[in-house]
């Protein structure tokens, strides 16, 4: 019996386990199907990558000029070493011949059990060399598909075996013959609500050594997306009942430039295809081939990739979208940025998206600020009427200015373009108030006991792009020891204006004499300038009744290490000097001129001074 303990921790383990099996899953609805149809000139091989990681190989190309080797080459690069399963379509050198390289080139000679799951043919025996070297290479693995088999590939994906031999899945046949073509295995693959056929060398008119195999299979297959066309693009291929009913809206021609090439494709099934608004991928080009009349197709020249997402499917970069697929991705607001902001904020803009389709999306998601900034974010898996805050990586450092903002979603084949963007105005606004100057007390002014000192100064508002807001106006006046005065006031300040704030009054009363400094500032939120927003003035106070009055001709003979400061009338130093154990005489006044002055010894004792014209 378990524990308390031990029945909580299995408790616990069974939930990590389930949690993990359905975030696996989830993750596992998110991921596309790929179909490669790969260059191999004249042949045919095409691999098929499931959501799942499960791989399907679909012929492999002709021995003759090395194409086994390109099929082995192409799995390489994606990193293949094993593949679920290996189908052969029919026993032609040009899709069988490159079979034994692949096996043997992932696995080493009769080692093929670590590299194929299982091998699926039509059955029976051929004559030629190239079928006793394909049978040698799968060995074992080799099995005969059943009509109407059905290949689980993980992911949603499945593989049905719709005609086999001649005869079809609703049990329609034609007449034996010595043909090999009409003989192909043709599947049907699904996936939501793509469907894809792929079907050999199946032709579709009685010709030579060959049965009409289309015009039974058709109302079987019916409508698909994609179709690999049968027989190179051959003119018995692609009738005329076979295209109504599969109506694709894309087709692959997989066909070669190499002399034995047989003109494919041919000029009537191009036509035919066309008729019926059909776009053709064509592998390679052929000037002895059919041409495709401009706007109904193009040649390739290399490997065509079908990548298959919930609602669309993209072949070599060309999207198309998915019938019953409701594409909808909306923009229902902008988080970041909003209305204003400061200037140099640093901001990662967000926007709040919703998928209003039926189906599991993947979305780009742009944002533009002007010229400013303009990136964009994709989002994946986004189930429907699921929303999301998407969040650009790429920051954005705003200078001051007006902004429009757009935030949109770009879905191909949106079926509702009018909830795609959201717009707003933004403004970064430039905050910084200045000090702007002190009116009082003026620099080196003078102020005696018993008078009155109204501080006041010039604040300017610098801002631009702003409201109106709060700004705090301080005013400090103090001594070498003593704080005497402290004020403060509060206003909103308005951009672009300048104003003289008057602080409470200071009576002088009971003070020293001596020299004292007045400071003032400015405090505002989000200022962004703050070099400006302080100032101060050096002033003096006098007592009056220690003031002497003489007029100036005696030598002054202070005593030795005294500081002497001579002050005109508004404040202003004029002149100062450290006696130094030296008497100072007249001619330390030479080129003063006349007026009335203050000398100021040692900061403390003051007398008035007339210096009389000569």
């Amino acid at each position: 019996m378990f524990s308390s303990q031990q029945r909580w921790l299995l408790f616990i383990v069974c939930w990590i386990v389930i949690f993990c099996q359905v975030s696996f899953s989830e993750n596992l609805k998110n991921q596309p199907l790929r179909i490669y149809q790969i260059d191999v000139n004249t042949g045919d091989a095409a691999l098929i990558v499931s959501p799942t990681n499960k791989y399907v190989l679909i012929d492999a190309g002709d021995d003759r000029y090395n194409y086994g080797d390109t099929v082995l080459r192409f799995l390489r690069t994606l990193g293949i070493t094993h593949l679920d399963y290996l189908i052969v379509s029919h026993y032609h050198e040009d899709h069988i011949g490159g079979v034994p390289w692949v096996v043997y080139g992932l696995s080493g000679f009769g080692s093929n059990d670590s590299i194929i799951g299982w091998c699926y043919d039509r059955g029976d025996t051929y004559t030629t060399s190239m079928y006793l070297n394909y049978v040698n290479a799968v060995g074992t693995k080799r099995r005969t598909v059943a009509l109407g088999e059905t290949l689980d590939l993980g992911g949603g994906v499945l593989m049905i075996c719709v005609a086999k031999n001649g005869k079809v899945l609703s049990g329609d046949s034609v007449l034996p013959n010595s043909g090999e073509n009409y003989r192909s295995l043709a599947w049907v693959l699904k996936f939501g609500l793509f469907k894809f056929f792929t079907g050999g060398d199946l032709v579709g008119y009685n010709v030579t050594g060959e049965r009409d195999v289309e015009t039974i299979l058709a109302p079987v297959v019916r409508k698909v997306d994609v179709m690999k066309v049968n027989h190179h693009g051959s003119r018995n291929s692609s009738n005329n009942i076979f295209l109504d009913s599969l109506r694709p809206k894309a087709a692959v021609i997989s066909q070669g430039t190499h002399p034995v090439n047989n003109n494919h494709p041919h000029q009537e099934a191009i036509d035919r295809l066309v008729a019926h608004n059909t776009y053709i991928y064509q592998m390679n080009d052929n000037p002895t081939g059919g041409t495709i009349p401009n706007g109904y197709g193009r040649i390739l020249n290399t490997t065509a990739t079908i990548t298959v997402n919930q609602a669309s499917f993209i072949i070599n970069g060309d999207e198309y979208l998915l019938d019953g697929a409701v594409r909808d991705g909306a923009c229902l607001a902008i988080i970041v940025p909003k209305d204003t902001i400061v200037a140099g904020t640093i901001i990662n803009p967000k926007a709040l998206i919703k998928n209003l389709g039926n189906m599991t999306e993947s979305f780009r998601i742009r944002c533009r600020i002007d010229n400013a900034y303009n990136y964009t974010q994709i989002i994946y898996g986004l189930a429907p009427n699921d929303t999301i805050t998407v969040t650009f990586d790429t920051a954005w450092y705003p200078i001051s200015g007006c902004y429009q903002v757009v935030c949109s979603t770009e879905v191909f084949g949106d079926t509702n373009c009018s909830n795609d963007k959201q717009t707003t105005t933004l403004v970064v606004a430039f905050y910084d108030s200045e000090l702007a100057g002190i009116l009082e007390p003026m620099p080196f002014s003078q102020f005696y006991l018993g008078d009155t000192l109204i501080p006041k100064a010039i604040v300017k508002d610098n801002s631009a792009y702003a409201y109106p807001c709060s700004v705090k106006i301080f005013c400090l006046i103090r001594n070498s020891n003593n704080l005497i005065y402290f004020d403060s006031l509060e206003r909103y300040s308005t951009p672009q204006t300048t104003d003289t704030i008057i602080f409470s009054p200071l009576v002088i009363s009971g003070l020293e004499q001596g020299v004292y400094q007045c400071s003032m500032w400015v405090r505002r939120e989000n200022d962004l300038v703050t070099t400006n927003d302080y100032q101060s003035v050096i002033f003096s106070i006098l007592d009056p009744n220690s003031i002497t009055e003489e007029k100036i001709s005696p030598i002054i003979n202070p005593h030795p290490g005294l500081i002497i400061s001579m002050y005109d009338v508004s404040g202003r130093i004029v002149k100062t000097i450290a006696t130094n154990n030296f008497r100072v005489s007249n001619t330390w006044f030479n080129n003063i001129l006349p007026g009335v002055y203050f000398l100021q010894i040692d900061g403390k004792h003051t007398k008035k001074l007339i210096i009389l014209p000569k």
